[in-house]
């Protein structure tokens, strides 16, 4: 009798131990299709900023086009007469869960791009679309950057030398 209490006891720990496992696989893939959903979320969030921020552009009145001076002017353009919103709202960087842009100045003045603060490593490394395909490599979220200006060339290509997917001079 004691013996059969001495093998059940070591079925009944295997089967936890069995469960543990399953259980560590689980949220180990939970973790991972929960970055990768954020990830989506980033790349969607940045190209509505993108957008944003070249119809702010493009809507300058007159020859000289100027960016934003702050992102709450995508809200609520303070140029125009009327009203004229160029973002619905200023939307959460999905990898810190805040409102907490990084922005990236024009050289003549105004956000020209936002970028998230994660120091995160990012789970896509491929297969972006081509206005993203500067993005191949990045090792942190914060490279990650949704501007209008061409991304910034590698220190060992050629001056004047346009990046891989860099978009073409407007």
């Amino acid at each position: 009798m004691r013996r059969q209490a001495g093998i059940g006891y070591i079925g009944l720990l295997l089967a936890i131990a069995l469960v543990a496992i399953f259980a560590g696989a689980a949220a180990d893939v939970y973790v991972q299709t929960r970055q990768r959903s954020r990830e989506a979320e980033l790349l969607w969030i940045g190209e509505q900023f993108r957008q944003a921020i070249r119809n702010y552009y493009e809507a300058t009145p007159g020859e000289a086009k100027t960016y934003p001076q702050n992102l709450e002017h995508l809200l609520l353009d303070p140029r125009m007469p009327g009203v004229q919103r160029h973002l619905r709202r200023l939307y959460a960087d999905p990898m810190t869960g805040k409102a907490d842009w990084e922005t990236i100045m024009a050289p003549q003045g105004g956000i020209a791009g936002v970028r998230s603060r994660s120091t995160g490593t990012p789970l896509k490394q491929s297969e972006f679309r081509p206005q993203d395909a500067h993005f191949e490599g990045k090792t942190r979220y914060a490279e990650w950057e949704f501007t209008l200006l061409p991304p910034t060339p590698p220190a060992n290509a050629p001056p004047g030398a346009q990046p891989p997917g860099a978009p073409p001079p407007r």
